[in-house]
């Protein structure tokens, strides 16, 4: 008998009332063919047992009927006299809701990120995982979970222990549907924090509509979500740029300061301490993926936006794998995009018919093009695919929003400067209609990176179709 199906055994006898526990361990006897004692269990999990399969719970031939009867009553005498300690609180409620989410993977994240893992320091200092391991598992109800039962699973057996606080947090759609939007803030739903002397999980709600209860605090499980959300940036830039600079050399950096190159080798501005502390983790994931093949290819066309129901679901890490950029001739707005996830939204100002469209990559990333950050250029640049159109910021913020350039896509200062910093050279940018919602927001920018090297380029006088 293998581990897992012991502990569950044990497990139950302790908390005979446990459904979702009964449930687990019927999945275990209907893999070893032991139908008679799953169908036991099964019936004992009851609606768990349905609202998990879709379907009522089969009935078994008479004589494995007969068996599975002295099966529960053999379980029923050895358990019988055993005192409930006390059920496990989690409801039907939460079950149910999680049978119309999909769930992303954890990432081991830090619960706390201090300011000098992600501050602007330039000092480099490898981040330490606390000791009291904490995650977030990042959802949205527009997308169906193929098996939620292994969320509980993963809360029940043994190597669960390493998590004492696991939050559920709901990403929110754009008002169309056609993304997630980033930008607001995920709502945590439910935690399951565990006992350090029992080792059981405690259940705590945050929407009132979920569990059909009193809303507790949220005051802890907003945090670790906000320290969440800014670790996944940070990851999410630097497996863009991992993958950018294989594209661009033939092959990943021998480390995370071949990233950050004087011009023109400036794929990143910098990095913080907590990027430089899972660098190794991901470029050797990066290798690993090369390696097989899964790599994804560029698409050789404008790909526009499936929309949040039908887009997949990345493994790992929900900004996985490769940042891209989206612009809109008609809503005139840029979006910083990750798979389904708009990661940031701006305004733009553009060309109309002037500005191209199709599919092009940033070529060149340079600061101050003009000489200085509030020339006609502002304070960066971004060139599309070695062309005279190029990403920058203006000095004429006024005309953000309209068709008054001669193609280039303009934009606000801290927008621009933001965006800079997000997106590594090499990035793809897609341009077309109704590719994005007219959308009036764009959020304050908050993500910025130390910047280790020279990004200017003084030999240089730009000519882009301002």
């Amino acid at each position: 008998m293998d581990d897992d199906q012991q502990y569950l055994k044990d497990y139950i006898k302790r908390h005979q009332g446990n459904k979702m526990g009964w449930y687990l361990l019927g999945k275990e006897y209907a893999a070893q063919g032991k139908h008679s004692k799953a169908q036991y269990c099964f019936e004992q999990a009851g609606e768990v047992y349905e609202a998990f399969e879709k379907q009522p719970l089969p009935q078994l031939p008479p004589e494995e009927a007969r068996q599975a009867a002295n099966i529960g009553r053999h379980a029923a005498a050895a358990a019988g006299n055993q005192p409930l300690r006390r059920a496990v609180r989690i409801s039907l409620a939460v079950l149910l809701f999680l049978l119309l989410v999909t769930y992303i993977p954890y990432s081991e994240t830090p619960s706390r990120m201090r300011e000098a893992n992600t501050g602007l320091s330039p000092s480099i200092k490898p981040v330490a995982v606390p000791a009291a391991a904490e995650r977030v598992l990042y959802t949205h109800a527009l997308q169906p979970k193929a098996d939620t039962g292994e969320l509980f699973r993963d809360m029940l057996l043994p190597q669960a222990n390493r998590w004492s606080f696991t939050v559920i947090a709901k990403g929110q759609p754009t008002p169309d549907n056609r993304w997630i939007d980033w930008r607001k803030p995920a709502l945590p739903l439910v935690s399951l924090e565990r006992s350090a002397v029992t080792g059981q999980p405690e259940v705590s709600y945050y929407d009132a509509a979920t569990c059909h209860c009193q809303a507790e605090d949220a005051g802890r499980a907003s945090r670790l979500v906000k320290d969440w959300v800014e670790v996944q940036e940070q990851e999410a830039v630097l497996r863009s740029a991992i993958a950018s600079y294989a594209s661009l050399y033939g092959e990943p950096p021998a480390s995370i300061d071949k990233l950050t190159g004087d011009y023109p080798r400036n794929v990143l501005p910098g990095y913080t301490d907590y990027m430089a502390g899972i660098y190794p983790q991901l470029v050797a994931a990066f290798r690993a993926s090369a390696a097989t093949g899964s790599t994804p290819a560029p698409s050789a066309q404008p790909a526009r936006p499936a929309t949040a129901t039908e887009a997949p679901v990345a493994g790992g890490s929900p900004l996985a794998p490769k940042l891209e950029i989206i612009i809109d001739k008609q809503t005139h707005r840029l979006a910083l995009v990750s798979g389904n996830i708009m990661v940031r939204s701006y305004p733009v100002g553009l060309g109309g018919s002037k500005t191209p469209e199709g599919t092009f990559v940033i070529s060149e990333k340079v600061k101050n093009p003009n000489g200085r950050s509030d020339g006609d250029f502002g304070s960066r640049g971004m060139t599309l695919s070695d062309s005279l159109y190029a990403i920058h910021g203006t000095n004429r913020p006024d005309s953000i929003g309209l068709d008054q350039s001669l193609g280039c896509v303009r934009m606000n200062k801290a927008d621009v400067e933001e965006l800079f910093d997000m997106a590594p050279l090499g990035t793809k940018v897609t341009i077309g209609d109704n590719l994005l919602s007219d959308d009036n927001g764009s959020g304050k920018p908050s993500f910025a990176l130390p910047a280790l090297r020279e990004e200017t380029n003084p030999n240089k006088v730009y000519h882009w179709l301002e």
